[in-house]
């Protein structure tokens, strides 16, 4: 159904729209683009409020003579409020990029060749949406990047914030669009200036110079026009019902500064990933990580860092587990610190440490024994209650001074003969 919300304005949906009361628009940066409407229902036509919701909205601008549609979105929140013999509608929808914002995922992007906009793109795509990235402001990675517990939207809006790069919602296709950097707009005229704010931030995240106009056009976010002799861009968009007609109000900056300030630590330095290694080259090991089903995302050796430091310590095996430190924030700096295998489907505890030598020698560090044995039958061995000394060969006790054995029991025992000598 169409109803007519100004002369230049007009809203396609299933709601039985007598006339509209009030209208909102709000539309900014790293946010989802909201209609909220208030309104009476024609209580002539049948409607059921439950199989509207979800359901899908347009908003039409017909000024220029032509149908263009400014918003497209579904409707989220519908309220019915019953007034005497009438009833109001309370309704809020949202711009399809609420679709990306869902569902929390972890996995990884290892392939350090690509940018932080195409990653971003591959992540919207897989829930049917598309990513338009300005190529010259969108940076290779050159380090992993990793998505942790987050849904699409909050991940590209952290990496923009990152980058300082603008994350916008599209309006129009009704798709889980967004742009990554700040959308292309048109020249536009200039709103009026006779009524303005000019906002100067010297310092901090929002630093930069502002202008706040209002007027009767519509513009998009990323539109272009000259204002109070400075050419700037439409960096937000809100609109309000007053008096029949719909007036913007528009947050203008400059062209040149137009871009966020970096905002690094979102993810919390210390995260921890485990995974099994895929590669091992010089003193670095490649990861396939958990969080990606055990499927390697990329070519990228990390440093291996084991808990014992850079003395007595060897490489891990190809397949082993290892666990994956970050101590940056937003999963940077990452390091594989610790290792260990699978035996019988349990983990070893890794208190417990054994080297094994190629020539058969070992040596085993636990926390209840240690133990160093030689091939060919020699072992000494240290438990919490015994110290035991075994060979398959022949065993010598010298000293120069004193050999004092002292126990309340002392057992010596030979298959063949014992002898005790004195050497005058």
């Amino acid at each position: 159904m169409m109803a007519k919300i100004t002369d230049y304005m007009k809203i396609e949906m299933d709601i039985p729209v007598l006339y509209f009361t009030n209208c909102r628009f709000c539309w900014k940066p790293y946010e989802h683009a909201k209609w909220k409407l208030e309104g009476y229902l024609n209580k002539k036509i049948s409607w059921n409020p439950e199989k509207s919701f979800h359901s899908r909205i347009r908003v039409y601008w017909t000024e220029t003579g032509s149908e263009e549609i400014i918003f497209q979105g579904s409707l989220m929140k519908i309220r019915i409020a019953v007034e005497g013999e009438t009833r109001r509608f309370f309704l809020e929808a949202v711009s399809a990029s609420w679709e990306l914002d869902r569902e929390a995922k972890s996995r990884s992007f290892q392939d350090t060749a690509k940018t932080y906009g195409e990653i971003v793109r591959e992540s919207v795509r897989k829930e049917g949406g598309e990513v338009i990235r300005n190529r010259e402001t969108d940076p290779v990675m050159k380090a992993p990047v990793i998505r942790y517990e987050e849904t699409t939207w909050q991940f590209a809006g952290r990496l923009g914030r990152m980058l300082g790069l603008y994350v916008i919602a599209d309006v129009k296709t009704g798709k889980p669009n967004l742009w990554f950097g700040m959308r292309k707009g048109e020249k536009v005229k200039p709103v009026p200036e006779d009524e303005s704010i000019i906002r100067i931030i010297p310092n901090g995240k929002e630093r930069g110079t502002y202008y706040q106009g209002a007027g009767r056009t519509y513009y998009q976010i990323g539109d272009q026009m000259d204002y109070m002799g400075r050419k700037v861009k439409v960096l937000e968009v809100e609109g309000y019902y007053e008096k029949e007609e719909m007036i913007f109000s528009y947050v203008l900056a400059d062209q040149e500064g137009c871009q966020p300030d970096m905002e690094r630590e979102y993810l919390p330095a210390g995260l921890g990933l485990w995974g099994k290694i895929t590669g091992v080259k010089g003193e670095t090991v490649k990861l396939a990580l958990d969080i990606d089903r055990g499927e390697e995302t990329g070519d990228y050796y990390y440093p291996w860092y084991p808990e014992t430091g850079n003395v007595l310590y060897a490489m891990p095996e190809t397949g082993a587990r290892a666990l994956l430190a970050f101590w940056g924030a937003n999963a940077q700096d990452g390091a594989v610190i610790h290792c260990m295998g699978l035996e019988g489907g349990e983990p070893k505890e890794y208190q417990d440490r054994a080297f094994d030598i190629r020539n058969e020698n070992r040596m085993v560090l636990s926390r209840d024994r240690v133990m160093l044995e030689k091939a060919r039958g020699h072992k000494l061995e240290l438990e919490d209650t015994s110290i035991s000394v075994k060979t398959g060969k022949d065993m010598k006790i010298m000293a120069e001074g004193k050999i004092r054995m002292k126990a309340k029991r002392i057992l010596m025992k030979t298959p063949e003969e014992m002898n005790f000598y004195q050497n005058m």
